[in-house]
């Protein structure tokens, strides 16, 4: 279970040497992390409304391995890596082609909606995203994911 956006990096995403800005890599990785979540059918506005639930950044990493440039097609691939009662992790990898560019890790938190404070993730969504971590887990990673997921 991956989510994977594919983007051309633009002038806008650059500064004036033509190197994108650390803070599209963040962008990337939190729209492909999105993409992760609506292809398995999950929605934020539904565990919000219907649950009392936010699943909010708590802490993000990320590590450049080399910059993306004007005109690159980069593509950002992201997967659940772990999940418990109130947090899950996230790991998302940006390459160019089979290069890896950045990893951009995240640690997301469950808070009600209503009381702003820390919450579980609901059960029947902590079941889901158990047993896809588990799936991720059980495959193979003498690969770095998304040369598995790219091809």
């Amino acid at each position: 279970m991956y989510g994977v956006v594919r983007q051309t990096v633009a002038y806008a995403d650059t500064d004036a040497g033509g190197v994108m800005y650390h803070g599209r890599y963040i962008e990337l990785a939190e729209r492909s992390r999105l993409q992760w979540m609506i292809g398995e059918g999950y929605s934020f506005d539904n565990i919000a409304h219907d649950h009392d639930t936010l699943l909010v950044v708590h802490k993000m990493t990320a590590t450049f391995r080399t910059p993306a440039r004007l005109e690159d097609n980069l593509t950002a691939h992201t997967i659940l890596e772990s999940v418990s009662a109130a947090r899950s992790t996230w790991r998302t990898d940006i390459v160019r082609g089979q290069d890896l560019v950045a990893k951009v890790n995240a640690d997301v938190v469950a808070i009600s909606a209503r009381r702003k404070q820390i919450s579980r993730i609901p059960d029947e969504l902590l079941r889901s995203l158990l047993q896809k971590s588990q799936r991720n887990k059980a495959q193979d990673r003498s690969e770095p994911f998304f040369k598995v997921h790219s091809k």
